[in-house]
């Protein structure tokens, strides 16, 4: 693999430089894909909400589960989709961020640890 950048469970393979574009579009259509899962939370619980202020009563004999099971669903669907939104934006923005440095993530902790072992040798030899 030339230039790992990092092996990915989800692709379950290695990020490199001939497949990095397609990790970076699919990590783009799957921030996509969790902000419309957000969306779709949050407008279905407010139209759940005007509804029933609207007065409109469940028909008789329909069964209908707990309004609180109902909030307790939607309040999970939507942390669910900001915490995997969020994930996903984050290693998004890594992944440009090594495009404009052109460095893969190995590379930038290799760096940091040179210039911390080059702080802690000379901050002990003074």
């Amino acid at each position: 693999i030339r230039r790992m950048d990092h092996h990915c469970p989800w692709i379950n393979n290695c990020v490199g430089e001939l497949n990095q574009k397609y990790f970076i579009q699919f990590l783009f259509y799957t921030g996509v894909a969790s902000l419309y899962s957000l969306v779709l939370v949050v407008w279905a619980w407010v139209w759940r909400i005007r509804n029933e202020r609207g007065g409109e009563a469940e028909k008789e004999g329909e069964e209908t589960p707990s309004k609180h099971l109902i909030v307790a669903h939607y309040i999970i669907l939507l942390v669910e989709s900001v915490l995997f939104g969020v994930f996903v934006m984050v290693i998004f923005y890594d992944q440009l961020v090594s495009i404009i440095t052109d460095e893969t993530p190995i590379k930038q902790m290799k760096n940091r640890l040179m210039i911390k072992e080059r702080n802690s040798s000379s901050s002990s030899s003074s």
